[in-house]
C-alpha cells in the first residue's frame, strides 16, 4: 500500500546513507511505523558503493513519505546538510542509518517540543541513559551539559526547531569524520535559546555496523587535539570561557580518557601533558595515579609483566 505523504509535515527525519544495504531496512521500518502521522523521511545517499540506493529508491516507491537524495561521497556533515536544504518539517530529527527509532519517538518528540516551545529536545538512547528527570536548560546550561556529557554530543536521539540548523553549523572540515558531531552540536548550542531534556527512552543505537566510521576510526592523538581545537574555538567565539572553565576541563578528561580507552594516549605528545596538567582540578585521585604512572617510563615494562601474567594464568 502506497502511503501518502502529508501536505504539510511537521518533522523532517533525515538520514545519511553511505553503504548500509545490511541496516537500512531495519531503519527504515522503525521510522515508516511511527505512530506520529505528519513527517517526512529524507534519506540521503552519500555516494553508497552497495545496493542501499536502489533499496532506498524500491522503498520510496512505495510509500510516499519517503524522499531520496543521492550525492556524491562528501561525509556525514554534508549529507545532514542536504537533507536540511530539502526538509519541509518545522523540526528536524537526525537518524544513523544503521540505528532506529522507537514506535513512539516522533510523537514523543514533537509533542514535548510543541508543549516547551524549545528550540531543542534531547531525550536517552540505549547507547547512554543520561537524562534521569524533565528539566529545561539555556543555551549556555545546554553547552555546559554537552561538555560534561551529562547529555550525548551526538546529533541523533534529539529534535531541532530547523531555524537553529543554519548553514554555519554544518560547516565542519571534511576530513573531519569522526566526533564530527561534538563540533555541530557545540555550534548549535550558541543559536539556541531553550533545551527541554526528557528521560524518555526514544532512540536505539547499533553498536554491531562493522563497516561505521565508529568502528573503523583510527583514532590518533593529533586528531583529538584538533577535535577539541574546534569545539573550544566556539566556546571562545562565544566569549564563554570563564562561564564554561570547569564544563571545558570535563570534556578535556572525557577526550583524554577516550585515549585512554583506544590505548592511543602518547605520554611523549606536548599537547597531552599540557592537557593532563590542565584538567588536574577535575581529576580523581585513581586518575591522577594512573596518568602518573602511564607517563613513567616503568609503565611499558608493567604492561608487559601483566601481559605475561594473564598468558600465564590463561594456559
Amino acid at each position: 500500500m502506497n502511503q501518502q505523504l502529508s501536505s504539510f509535515p511537521l518533522v523532517s527525519v533525515v538520514i545519511p546513507v553511505y553503504n548500509g544495504e545490511k541496516y537500512i531496512s531495519g531503519c527504515i521500518d522503525s521510522i515508516l511505523c511511527q505512530s506520529f502521522s505528519l513527517f517526512e523521511a529524507i534519506f540521503v545517499d552519500d555516494g553508497s558503493v552497495d545496493n542501499s540506493f536502489q533499496i532506498l529508491t524500491e522503498r520510496a516507491s512505495l510509500d510516499q513519505r519517503m524522499k531520496v537524495i543521492r550525492q556524491e561521497n562528501m561525509g556525514v556533515t554534508n549529507a545532514r546538510r542536504n537533507g536540511v536544504r530539502h526538509a519541509g518539517g518545522k523540526y528536524v530529527c537526525f537518524v544513523d542509518c544503521d540505528d532506529r527509532l522507537l514506535p513512539d519517538t516522533l510523537d514523543v518528540l514533537f509533542n514535548k517540543a510543541l508543549l516547551s516551545d524549545a528550540d531543542i529536545v534531547c531525550g536517552n538512547s540505549s547507547y547512554a541513559n543520561r537524562i534521569k528527570t524533565d528539566h529545561f536548560q539555556t543555551s549556555l546550561g545546554y553547552v555546559a551539559a554537552l561538555l560534561e556529557q551529562k547529555v550525548d554530543l551526538v546529533v541523533w536521539a534529539k529534535l531541532f526547531r530547523i531555524s537553529v540548523l543554519t548553514d554555519d553549523v554544518f560547516e565542519i572540515p571534511s576530513h573531519i569524520k569522526f566526533a564530527e558531531d561534538y563540533i555541530m552540536n557545540i555550534k548549535i548550542a550558541f543559536h539556541v535559546k531553550k533545551v527541554y531534556f526528557i528521560h524518555d527512552m526514544i532512540y536505539q543505537y547499533s553498536e554491531y555496523n562493522e563497516g561505521s566510521v565508529t568502528s573503523t576510526f583510527q583514532l590518533t592523538p593529533i586528531y583529538v587535539q584538533e577535535v577539541c581545537g574546534y569545539v573550544l574555538d566556539e566556546v571562545y567565539r562565544a566569549k564563554a570561557e570563564d562561564t564554561l572553565q570547569k564544563s571545558v576541563l570535563l570534556f578535556l578528561k572525557y577526550m583524554i580518557w577516550m585515549m585512554v580507552h583506544q590505548n592511543v594516549l602518547d605520554m611523549g605528545n606536548d599537547w597531552i601533558n599540557k592537557t593532563i596538567r590542565e584538567i588536574t582540578p577535575v581529576l580523581s585521585f585513581r586518575e591522577k595515579i594512573y596518568l602518573k604512572v602511564k607517563g613513567s617510563p616503568v609503565f611499558p615494562v608493567l604492561k608487559k609483566v601483566k601481559s605475561w601474567a594473564n598468558r600465564f594464568l590463561n594456559r
